[in-house]
């Protein structure tokens, strides 16, 4: 299919678009960035592996995010999949919390040898070099290219629809 450029055809609202993605299932992750009181991250759900030759992932982020400016200031990232039962953290780096900067960083959080924070039991960890950032709309697409990843986590990762943060049965 070639996509149309400049076509009259019709689009549907934001509001019902939103409600519509709520429906499927996505993965809980926590983008991270930084170092000592310079870390930042944020919630996303809008995250999916890209290719395994180069092994990369896609993430996209709001145009407003606090994390994006130090992601691209440091040009590195980690992806966290959260499990079952990590709500918290979650709802932490969404900004449900009203934890700002550094402090949303607490205990389970450890730096890598690579530099970048990350979740001692996420379901998976990855830590990418930035390699793009393309906008479309009010996201950015960041495209980390992968340089090491880790999966520790015994349980069941934590999902988002509905939403709601979910558990597999």
């Amino acid at each position: 299919m070639t996509p149309q450029t400049g076509s009259a055809a019709p689009q549907l609202a934001a509001e019902a678009f939103r409600e519509v993605m709520r429906a499927p299932a996505a993965s809980v992750v926590v983008v991270a960035t930084g170092s000592g009181t310079g870390r930042a991250g944020c919630t996303v759900t809008a995250i999916c592996s890209l290719s395994d030759a180069p092994p990369s992932l896609l993430v996209c982020l709001n145009a407003r995010s606090s994390a994006l400016t130090a992601i691209r200031e440091n040009g590195r990232f980690s992806a966290n999949y959260l499990g079952d039962g990590q709500d918290d953290i979650a709802d932490i780096f969404a900004g449900r919390t009203g934890q700002q900067g550094d402090a949303r960083f607490g205990d389970g959080w450890a730096q890598s040898e690579n530099g970048m924070p990350v979740l001692r039991d996420a379901v998976a960890t990855f830590e990418c070099e930035l390699v793009e950032v393309t906008t479309f709309g009010s996201h950015h697409i960041l495209i980390g290219r992968v340089i090491d990843g880790r999966s520790a986590y015994a349980g069941d990762p934590l999902v988002y629809s509905q939403g709601k943060y979910r558990q597999l049965a």
